[in-house]
Order: C-alpha cells, then structure tokens, then sequence
C-alpha cells in the first residue's frame, strides 16, 4: 500500500501495534488490517502538505519544526529521523532556536540550529 507520508516501516508498525493494544485492552479484539486502516486514516489526516514541506530552492535546511507543536523544534541530525516535521531555513528563525530532542527526558540535545554542526554539543549523537 503506497502513502505519501514519509513514515518508516519500523513507525508504522509500532503504531499499528500499539492501536491493536489498545483496542485489545478493552475488550475489542481486531484484525491486523483495521489496525493499519485506522494508522493509515490518522497519517492520512495528519500529512504535511508538499507545498508547505520544501524550503526555498538554495536555502539550506537548519532545522525542522513539528506543524502541530510549534515549540518543537529539532536540529537536522535529530529532525531527519521523524516523519511529517517541516523543514525550516534560517530566514524562518529571525531569532535563532535551539533543538528540543529529549527536553521531558535525561538527554536533552540543545544545539543551537544555526551555529556550525561541529562546535556543538552533542555534535557526535
């Protein structure tokens, strides 16, 4: 089944997964394609739209915003791993931004997304 939402076979399984868990847990026992229907259905309403999603042709990409929660913000080596984040170029960041990665766990990655990659923390994570 193609979609037009980049997410990884790993996500889309864990979230087919977890649907069924939850639905098993209170008594609904269902099939594996309804689970991926539903997973398809929330992506599906959830997808970024393409003309929104690509910076201006020449502008490098120094970070990527989540669309629903604009307090996110990730730098490229941690926003690449995540499906429907929207890239952003540095004349989107008039004032700078540090990444979010981990902020609610022990690892909090807070490089700033538009200094140089190298003369950050956790430049090797």
């Amino acid at each position: 089944m193609a979609h037009d939402i980049p997410t990884t076979d790993r996500q889309r399984a864990l979230a087919i997964n977890h649907v069924a868990s939850i639905l098993n847990a209170t008594g609904h026992w269902v099939e594996p394609e309804t689970c991926d229907a539903i997973v398809t259905a929330v992506l599906d309403a959830h997808a970024t739209p393409a003309s929104t999603s690509q910076p201006e042709a020449g502008e490098p990409v120094v970070a990527y915003r989540n669309p629903n929660n604009r307090r996110v913000l990730l730098c490229r080596t941690h926003g690449q791993q995540w499906a429907g984040v929207v890239p952003v170029t540095s004349s989107d960041l008039p004032e700078g931004g540090i990444c979010t990665f981990g902020r609610l766990s022990s690892y909090e990655c807070g490089r700033d997304v538009l200094a140089d990659d190298a003369d950050q923390p956790g430049a090797d994570q």
